[in-house]
């Protein structure tokens, strides 16, 4: 019941608010918390309404956060309103009502609104103004953040994860600017940057591990992959991923039974990848007998061309699968979308978005085939046909969430903050979840 009176006292302000000066709203604010403290029996008695008033000023420029405002109170913490955001902000980081000399504010109030309401802009202005109140805060390493995820400005990205470091040498710090170096394609400073993460001997150090020995997969070095990945099964031996990256490793190293054995492990664990590789492992010589007696069958040319890319990474042979599948069977939509993944890994984006192109061409149907020329696109930072893609995308698919996301990075791109803005609120609150080496940003 208090909340319920609570709303009708906000909803009471806010419709009262954009009238009153800064000046008058304040002091009504701060009687009317009073009021309400009195009448609930709460104790605000270390609560000076009239310094932390709801909305403050600037109350007309914040209005469009107030469907979404949480209340927190300071004297023990209590979070008025549910699902206040961990740590439960000020009245400050919701409104714009701040202390302007204090930069914790401004980190405070930025990191709410990326994570919380997606707004870009407004993160990395108070991003600015923290590092302009204290340059010798990480603030740095969160602002990198936001270029390397949302600006997709890897220079940007690396020069304040950098600064960060030099300030506080956090393995996390070290983590991110090895990600952003890995999309400059500086292989050399990512394996050096995981390899700091790995030797600090403090945080998450399976995922540093597991980072590396991806990298190391990728670029072939499978015995310094097999080390890495068995150190994560040595920390976290339930990490289910872990066994069929290893088993890849292991089966480029001829050790065919390693492979098996990491697979069956995997498979064990609910790990789909695992599965399928043991599947096809074991239609993989009948298959490629039937092929050597029925040449020219596509079915079995895109499979064995697939398997080689989506599953041992070997991008020669399916190359040379693939492009026969195609001849074979040019109008064979799924052959085009399997031979741009390929494109897709080796970085040559315009042979994939040719590729995906042919896809959509014979199939209008399938969202995949728009989402995945989107992310193309954008990799060619060609952002208007990316935006135009997640449309389709998403109205062919309304549950896809990845779309959202990556269209309202793409809708930044283009200058359309507001729609932008939107599309990463819905992202958050449907369940996206970050997939570094899903989508490469």
């Amino acid at each position: 019941m208090t909340r319920i009176i609570f709303y009708i006292i906000i909803l009471f302000v806010c419709s009262s608010v954009l009238s009153q000066t800064s000046g008058e709203y304040l002091n009504k604010t701060g009687v009317m918390y009073s009021q309400y403290s009195y009448k609930s029996g709460l104790d605000y008695s270390a609560f000076d309404a009239k310094k932390e008033a709801f909305l403050c000023r600037g109350a007309a420029q914040n209005f469009k956060y107030v469907p979404d405002i949480y209340v927190y109170i300071k004297n023990g913490g209590v979070n008025i309103l549910p699902g206040n955001f961990s740590g439960a902000f000020s009245v400050f980081s919701e409104t714009g009502c701040i202390d302007t000399s204090d930069y914790h504010e401004y980190i405070n109030r930025g990191s709410l609104f990326i994570e919380k309401y997606g707004d870009i802009v407004s993160a990395l202005s108070d991003y600015n103004r923290a590092v302009e109140i204290n340059p010798n805060d990480t603030t740095y390493a969160s602002r990198g953040n936001v270029y390397f995820r949302y600006v997709i400005n890897y220079e940007k990205a690396v020069a304040d994860l950098t600064r960060a470091i030099n300030i506080n040498p956090n393995p996390e710090y070290y983590l991110t600017r090895g990600r952003v170096y890995e999309q400059l394609k500086d292989y050399t400073n990512a394996v050096s940057d995981y390899s700091a993460a790995v030797n600090s001997g403090f945080g998450n150090v399976p995922v540093y591990y597991m980072e590396r020995g991806m990298l190391y997969s990728y670029l072939k070095e499978y015995k310094k992959a097999i080390f890495d990945f068995t150190k994560v099964i040595e920390f976290s031996p339930e990490t289910k991923v872990v066994y069929f990256e290893r088993g890849l490793a292991r089966y480029h190293s001829l050790d065919t039974q390693g492979a098996v054995s990491d697979w069956m492990t995997g498979k064990e664990f609910g790990d789909i990848k695992a599965d399928y590789a043991l599947y096809v492992l074991g239609l993989f010589e009948t298959a490629l007998e039937y092929l050597r007696e029925n040449p020219n069958d596509a079915l079995i040319l895109f499979t064995l061309g697939d398997t080689y890319s989506y599953l041992f990474n070997d991008y020669n042979k399916a190359f040379s699968y693939l492009n026969k599948a195609i001849k074979v069977n040019p109008g064979d939509a799924p052959a085009y979308f399997a031979r741009s993944n390929v494109y897709q890994y080796l970085k040559e984006y315009n042979k994939a978005a040719a590729d995906l192109s042919n896809s959509i061409n014979l199939v209008q149907s399938d969202y995949n085939y728009y989402k995945f020329r989107a992310g193309t696109y954008m990799k060619l930072k060609e952002y208007k046909k990316a935006v135009s893609d997640y449309d389709k995308a998403v109205s062919l698919n309304p549950e896809d969430v990845d779309s959202y996301f990556f269209r309202g990075i793409s809708k930044y791109k283009t200058g359309d903050f507001e729609g932008s803005r939107k599309d990463l609120i819905k992202a958050k609150k449907t369940g996206f979840i970050w997939y570094e080496r899903t989508f490469g940003y």
